[in-house]
Order: structure tokens, then sequence, then C-alpha cells
């Protein structure tokens, strides 16, 4: 069955079907701009994210600054990171939720313009020192070490923490630091 419209039939009927057009086309554009829900803020900045299913955590990234090559000269097998750029990614945890433990999932990821860098992980050496009184050294990276005791915080309690990231040899400084579960990030620091 076809209806013929005339005058002002015809003009409600075109304007509401280009209303739903014009409609239809800016949600198809969004769509393909990949409107995301990734928070972005600045260093320094806190943004409050679930780290396991119905806890949250407040993340805080301090800043970011650059090392020098020679600051990996104290690791074993130093000249592995021969040319190499180290970045600390100085952080802070707030316990939001009373049962929240740091045992999650999600982390940093620190980006330049080609992609991610490459997280260094430290862990103290102990070596022997003869001395019966005080039986072993503890040797640690002391320009960066993370958290502790994040578990054992009352809702509200902080803890302040450093990660090593690295720059190949000749790449850029870093431009964002991400908070990503998964493969989904949430929280971009620029």
């Amino acid at each position: 069955m076809v209806t013929k419209l005339r005058g002002n039939a015809m003009h409600r009927w075109s304007v509401r079907h280009t209303a739903t057009a014009t409609a239809l086309a800016v949600c198809g554009a969004l769509a393909l701009a990949g409107c995301s829900s990734v928070e972005e803020v600045g260093f320094g900045k806190t943004a409050n994210v679930e780290v396991e299913k119905g806890y949250s955590v407040d993340v805080t990234v301090l800043g970011l600054e650059a090392g020098t090559s020679a600051d990996l000269d104290q690791l074993k097998d130093a000249s592995t990171y021969e040319g190499r750029t180290p970045y600390y990614l100085r952080y802070r945890f707030t316990k939001t939720d009373d049962g929240a433990a740091a045992d999650w999932s999600a982390d940093f990821e620190v980006r330049d313009g080609e992609g991610s860098l490459t997280r260094l992980s430290v862990l103290p050496s102990i070596d022997a020192t003869g001395d019966l009184d005080d039986p072993f050294d503890v040797n640690t990276f002391d320009k960066c070490q993370g958290s502790t005791g994040f578990d054992k915080l009352p809702k509200g309690g902080s803890v302040e923490g450093c990660e090593i990231y690295l720059a190949d040899s000749g790449g850029g400084a870093p431009e964002s630091v991400n908070w990503v579960l998964g493969d989904k990030t949430l929280v971009t620091w620029e």
C-alpha cells in the first residue's frame, strides 16, 4: 500500500526522517571513531580504578623521570642494558575498599611514540658478609623500589613505590603512562 503525503504531512515526515537519519549517521561516526571510556588525567592527579571485581584503588602517577644508562651499571650483567635509558615511574596506591589486596592483574604501561617501554624488575641480592653479628648484606636498587605493605593498610592508607622502564637505544622519551587491565586501558596520564 502506498500512502500519498501532501503539504504539512510531507514536511513533518521529511523533518522527522531527516533527524533520524542524522542521528544514525552521528552514532555511526562515533562508533567508527572508537569512542572510549579511557579517563585522561595529568601527572600528579589521582584516578579511581577497579582492580578486581567489586574493589577499587586510587592510583596516582607522581612523576616519570629519566635516569642515565650509568644507573644500570650496578646490575648483574649491566652490559645487557648498555645504551638504554631507564625511566623511573613514581606512583601512589591508596586503599579505597577494606577488602582490596595488591594481587590484582592491572598494571602500568609506559609508552613512547612507537610503543611500550620494557619494564625492568630488579630483585634485591643477598651477599654473605663473613660477620657473625651481621651475616648478610642486602643490596637493593636504591634509585627505584616497588611498594610494599598495601594488603595490611586500612581503608584510606597509601603506599608509594617506583617501577623502572627502559627505552631502547636511541628511543624517545615516554609520552604517557597507562593503567591497563587485560587488554583494556582504563586511565592515561600525560
